[in-house]
């Protein structure tokens, strides 16, 4: 570790808090304890050379007992560490660089799981799937077991644009506490909790996010053997934008079951309109569970898109052959017309 040296600062005339001891604990991590003016919010710096420091730490509000810190398992120890009271306007710049970093997504089509926290009935709470389609809502389910929200119910939940606008004002009204995290590559918030007035209960705004990455159709000349696919029923299939749902039954119920579409980018079908045969794959990871189980896959077509725009310019319309592979060598097909923007 070095020499571990430690002091504080404080910006104006605020009163200078204090260390109170510094060790390591059972896990080997780094553990700093502080004392300062209770309700003050303090971030943790660091520093190699006492010229360049950096913040190590989320924003600290301090209690009346002592203050404890642990670094993280992978921060590298560094030789020397001070407090300093918390600028909120560092919060502000990483609020508007991660605002700025989801507006650049320009997603239009996505998914994601969004619950709230508060003191209020279950169903105000339980997590919920949302599904967008060209910037609007387009469903909302429940995460536990797909039963639909009723449309009447949605003003329940945000969007992902609405809690930036909820964190801006939380900001401009200037909230006891505003703790937020963001995803590292898509920059919208996953955790938000805002408390207006400490003085005041169930006030309080809490919100989790977790966007679902959509999967694709892969794109390969090489077809996957039909003996090599599990088991399943093809119930119904259907194109929403550039998304193909399906849904599918099988047994199990005890491990995950994953499922794959794969179309040769080669092989479209030549009549009018064209066709292209999409072949569904599915791998039960030894799920020897015997429940019946219904489920409803979202596939982005936006590869196969491409594919297709980049053979046929002037056609805006194609016919996808929905193939199921079944474990005997068998199949099930189903026939969805895609329409391409042109």
């Amino acid at each position: 570790m070095g020499i571990l040296t430690v002091g504080s600062f404080a910006q104006g005339a605020e009163l200078r808090p204090e260390w109170t001891s510094f060790k390591l604990s059972e896990r080997g991590q780094l553990k700093l304890s502080f004392g300062a003016l209770s309700g003050q919010s303090y971030v943790i710096e660091s520093s190699d050379d006492l010229a360049f420091w950096q913040v190590v730490s989320d924003p600290i509000v301090v209690s009346s007992a002592a203050t404890d810190w642990i670094a993280p398992e992978d921060d590298a120890p560094q030789q020397f560490y001070r407090l300093a009271r918390f600028d909120r306007s560092w919060m502000r710049a990483q609020f508007d660089r991660n605002r700025q970093l989801w507006d650049e997504q320009a997603l239009s089509t996505y998914q994601y799981v969004f619950n709230g926290s508060c003191l209020c009935l279950p169903e105000y709470t339980a997590p919920v799937n949302i599904k967008v389609e060209r910037g609007e809502w387009a469903e909302i389910t429940t995460k536990a077991d797909g039963t639909p929200v009723s449309e009447k119910d949605w003003n329940r939940y945000k969007t992902i644009e609405e809690l930036f606008d909820i964190i801006e004002e939380a900001f401009l009204q200037d909230a006891k506490e505003i703790n937020v995290e963001y995803d590292p590559d898509l920059g919208y918030p996953t955790s938000v909790f805002i408390d207006y007035d400490e003085r005041i209960a169930d006030e309080e705004r809490g919100f989790n996010v977790k966007l679902e990455t959509q999967a694709s159709i892969q794109l390969m000349a090489q077809i996957p053997d039909p003996a090599e696919s599990d088991a399943f029923r093809l119930l119904e299939v259907n194109v929403s934008g550039d998304l193909l749902e399906i849904e599918v039954e099988y047994g199990g119920g005890c491990r995950e079951h994953l499922f794959e579409i794969v179309a040769d980018p080669n092989g479209f079908l030549e009549s009018d309109p064209v066709q292209v045969n999409i072949y569904i794959a599915h791998e039960n990871n030894n799920d020897l569970c015997e429940a019946l189980v219904r489920k409803k896959l979202t596939f982005s077509l936006q590869p196969l898109k491409e594919a297709f725009r980049a053979l046929y310019p002037s056609a805006n319309s194609l016919t996808l052959n929905i193939h199921g592979f079944r474990s005997d060598g068998g199949g099930t097909g189903l026939t969805v017309p895609f329409d391409v923007d042109p």
